[in-house]
């Protein structure tokens, strides 16, 4: 939606949060001593997100139980997902996968995507609908990245990369 607030600009004044020292000291530990380096992956572990048409078949896909977390309003949320020819989750052991439909202003999300004997399945995810209206939050505990907020909005684009400029949070 955009009232959402993924589109709310961060005050200049806003508090840090009382345990940031803390977490820029991790961060800066862990940079030091595993990466050396800061990056953004765009070839793994990024979700693809497939934007698709109205006319598009739909395939349920399945849930696979990767960690034993079978959900029934999963596997209804899953029952007709306009899957596009030729789609492909994230390289990496996460194989996220994102599809979008405008005309139904649905997006359906994956985590551990996998396509076996001619079925998509998938661990983890979920489904919003309404998109365009709704705040950015997953409802109830769906979703691939555990927090309760969908990948998508937040992504940076290879437009984005190319311009030089990221505007949203």
């Amino acid at each position: 939606a955009p009232d959402s607030f993924w589109y709310r600009p961060i005050p200049a004044d806003a508090p840090l949060n009382p345990d940031s020292a803390a977490y820029v000291d991790e961060f800066l530990r862990q940079y030091k001593s595993y990466y050396g380096d800061v990056g953004i992956n765009t070839t793994s572990y990024s979700a693809p997100v497939y934007a698709v048409g109205a006319h598009v078949p739909t395939v349920a896909v399945a849930q696979w139980s990767c960690e034993n977390n079978r959900d029934a309003g999963l596997v209804e949320q899953w029952s007709a997902v306009p899957m596009p020819p030729g789609a492909e989750p994230a390289d990496g052991s996460d194989a996220e996968m994102v599809v979008y439909q405008p005309s139904s202003d649905t997006l359906w999300s994956f985590w551990r995507a996998r396509h076996v004997g001619g079925q998509w399945q998938a661990c983890w995810g979920g489904r919003m609908t309404n998109v365009s209206k709704n705040k950015g939050i997953w409802p109830q505990r769906y979703g691939v990245a555990a927090t309760g907020l969908p990948f998508a909005p937040g992504q940076v684009t290879v437009k984005e990369l190319r311009s030089g400029v990221i505007d949203h949070v």
